[in-house]
């Protein structure tokens, strides 16, 4: 057996983030940031887009996620790249870190075990930056923004990591790190995520709802209550 054939076999654990290891979802990034990191003159105004947005936000997930997370992060618009990476810490601490479920470390322990663990997230890059170090992840797919002149133009860089999009980057960070995905394994809580789910030979799924608990039933998938 070659050394590529060998390295093919090694196994590692694909996480989703929001939802699956924390409490939490985009608008709360968002919403934090939105209070922290713009100019002190756009604060009331972020604020209140932020508000105004809600119910956009709640009808365009229900409908794509990848719509709900684009129109999410055009909201990020002339922020600074800078003041975005200096409140990251604060982020984590005040905001990501108290919504860690209870068994999250005691999941990740596990895997790890097992091989590598990799963090696959439509979070930005940034904003989970200090949770993958806290909780030592050897990879992280996430999204990236787009910046011009150290600004956020509120689009997002390829490629996406949302629903059918996070199977693709797992192949491709697979074939880039010798992973075999059909001895690997993934974890999420939603629906959106499923083809990420699909992509692995060992799924599990997260305080799932009604709809996906049942697919995870029909496909033997572990489920997790947390």
């Amino acid at each position: 057996m070659t050394l590529a054939a060998a390295q093919v076999l090694r196994s590692a654990t694909f996480f989703d983030f929001d939802g699956t290891l924390a409490d939490t979802n985009l608008v709360h990034v968002y919403a934090f940031y939105a209070r922290h990191a713009g100019r002190r003159s756009e604060l009331l105004s972020r604020h209140a887009r932020l508000l105004a947005n809600v119910p956009a936000f709640y009808a365009l997930d229900a409908y794509s996620r990848v719509r709900f997370a684009r129109h999410l992060y055009s909201l990020y618009r002339g922020m600074s790249r800078d003041r975005l990476e200096h409140f990251s810490r604060r982020l984590f601490d005040e905001v990501l870190l108290p919504r860690v479920h209870s068994h999250t470390a005691d999941l990740l322990d596990a895997a790890r075990s097992m091989g590598p663990i990799v963090l696959v997230t439509g979070a930005a890059d940034f904003s989970v930056r200090h949770f993958a170090e806290h909780f030592r992840f050897d990879g992280v797919i996430a999204t990236r923004l787009e910046f011009r002149d150290g600004l956020a133009t509120g689009g997002i860089l390829p490629p996406e990591v949302f629903g059918a999009n996070k199977a693709r980057a797992m192949r491709e960070y697979a074939r880039e790190h010798g992973i075999d995905l059909g001895i690997s394994a993934a974890y999420a809580d939603g629906i959106a995520d499923v083809s990420m789910l699909e992509a692995v030979g060992r799924a599990g799924v997260v305080n799932p709802n009604v709809r996906l608990a049942q697919l995870a039933r029909d496909y033997q998938w572990q489920i997790l209550r947390m």
